[in-house]
């Protein structure tokens, strides 16, 4: 009795979900008439984190040799006294160090993503309108670089050659 319970609740899950058919309607105008399964290219924009590498100049001193110009006497906390040089310090020198600096950027990257619409013949022909438009203007595009013939992989044949 559970079993016919579960596969009775798996078939109306796999109804509500089912996907839409070639005999539903359009997604695009809601008619119901020739519905067929059409594939759409969509693109998405997605921020994506970059780490980024530059680097900042710092300047820093390096002081030269000191010259040792007499002596100082000090008295220490048992009252002895201590005699020590003076040093003076002399001229320095202007360094500068490269320091590299790590830096996380978000960008945005195009996604691309086929999808399967089931559409009717009239917004299916408004499809390939635009992507004849898509294909002219990829015409006036610099061409893509050449490759190969060893390295290009065979074409599949045509649903409608196979016919």
């Amino acid at each position: 009795m559970r079993k016919i319970e579960t596969w009775v609740a798996l078939a109306i899950v796999a109804l509500w979900s089912a996907p839409a058919m070639a005999g539903d309607c359009c997604a695009d105008c809601g008619c119901n008439c020739n519905v067929r399964a059409v594939c759409r290219l969509k693109c998405e924009t997605k921020k994506v984190p970059k780490t980024e590498y530059c680097c900042e100049c710092e300047d820093f001193c390096i002081p030269g040799p000191s010259k040792k110009c007499g002596c100082i006497t000090e008295t220490d906390c048992c009252g002895c006294e201590h005699t020590k040089p003076n040093w003076i310090p002399q001229c320095a020198k202007v360094h500068t160090r490269h320091k590299l600096v790590k830096k996380v950027v978000e960008k945005e990257e195009k996604k691309y993503k086929w999808v399967v619409e089931y559409v009717c013949d009239h917004c299916a022909s408004r499809c390939a309108a635009c992507e004849a438009a898509a294909n002219a203007t990829a015409e006036t595009a610099p061409p893509a670089p050449q490759v190969d013939q060893a390295l290009q992989l065979p074409v599949a044949p045509s649903p409608s050659i196979l016919k």
